[in-house]
């Protein structure tokens, strides 16, 4: 057939070759770019390791031994699941306050994602002056971060008085004690939903600048809709970071003073009567709870993407 229209064929062993070489170049940058990814990445493994790794599994170890300070030092003996059951059946304060942590995260963490969502949205819009409204949203966390924002939480600044006084806060409390009650905390604390926010808003303003503009004057022509755009190409391609930063949310809420078992753990830890050992098995079960929070969140939020057959015609050009 070759002659017949007078054009010549490559054998097929040099495309063979060509691809394989082509191949062999491309394993080679991916091997140097992992390479230099971990190198870049161990500093932090290593303070990750010895700062945080060690310190947990040695605190799960602490659960399982009875924890005292006397005159010879720390005296550890062993008490099997002794702890786990103080904790979970004999304390009468840590499984309301656990279950008021959950319900907490369930309504702090989404109304942390939806506003900073909408801002995000609105600082990414072609504004006069979108910098500085930027910076307005973003200084507060870098101003009023470590024991600044401490001192301002405990002296009642970040709060809204006389919240329950509302018909409706007083309605859920009547029939709804414990959503009654966290709703009331959300808007109680709604000050520190939106310090909250800052880093969630520059997570998602860095996902929404990475969109290829053409995709949205590619709907345009089409004559989608500005709602239609948003949940058929912004939302699909932003929920990787909306995972990140619902991650992020759910550890940063845990980790300040309106979490209740945060109190009940740092009480625990200076008691002498019950010792480090029931401290830790709070800290144990409590850490396993945020990790099933983590879990499900990422379930729900995390989907793999599927490669189309054009795109792996593209990956292979």
């Amino acid at each position: 057939m070759s002659r017949l229209t007078g054009k010549s064929r490559k054998p097929r062993s040099e495309l063979t070759a060509a691809q394989r070489i082509a191949k062999e170049a491309r394993g080679r940058k991916d091997r140097r770019d992992t390479k230099t990814a971990y190198l870049f990445l161990l500093p932090w493994l290593l303070g990750f390791v010895v700062f945080t790794g060690f310190p947990m599994i040695y605190t799960f170890i602490l659960s399982f031994f009875d924890v005292r300070l006397d005159v010879r030092g720390w005296n550890m003996q062993p008490n099997g699941i002794s702890n786990y059951v103080t904790a979970l059946l004999r304390n009468t304060e840590y499984g309301p306050a656990l279950l008021e942590y959950v319900s907490m995260e369930l309504i702090f963490v989404p109304a942390i994602i939806v506003i900073s969502l909408i801002l995000a949205l609105l600082l990414n819009m072609k504004l006069k002056g979108r910098a500085f409204f930027r910076m307005i949203y973003f200084l507060p966390v870098i101003v009023l971060s470590g024991s600044a924002m401490f001192q301002l939480m405990d002296s009642g600044g970040t709060m809204i008085g006389e919240i329950d006084d509302y018909v409706v806060i007083e309605f859920l409390q009547s029939f709804f004690p414990g959503i009654g009650g966290t709703i009331e905390r959300l808007l109680t604390n709604f000050t520190m939903v939106l310090w909250f926010t800052g880093v969630p808003i520059v997570l998602l303003i860095n996902g929404l600048q990475k969109i290829d503009p053409e995709q949205y004057e590619a709907v345009a022509i089409d004559g989608a809709t500005a709602w239609q755009t948003l949940w058929k190409i912004t939302m699909p391609q932003m929920r990787e970071i909306i995972l990140v930063s619902a991650i992020f949310s759910i550890v940063q809420v845990a980790t300040f003073s309106i979490n209740p078992v945060n109190g009940i753990i740092t009480s625990a830890i200076y008691n002498t009567a019950t010792g480090l050992g029931l401290a830790s098995a709070y800290a144990a079960v409590y850490s396993f709870v945020m990790l099933i929070i983590i879990g499900v969140t990422f379930l729900i939020l995390y989907r793999r993407e599927k490669v189309t057959e054009v795109q792996k015609r593209y990956i292979r050009r």
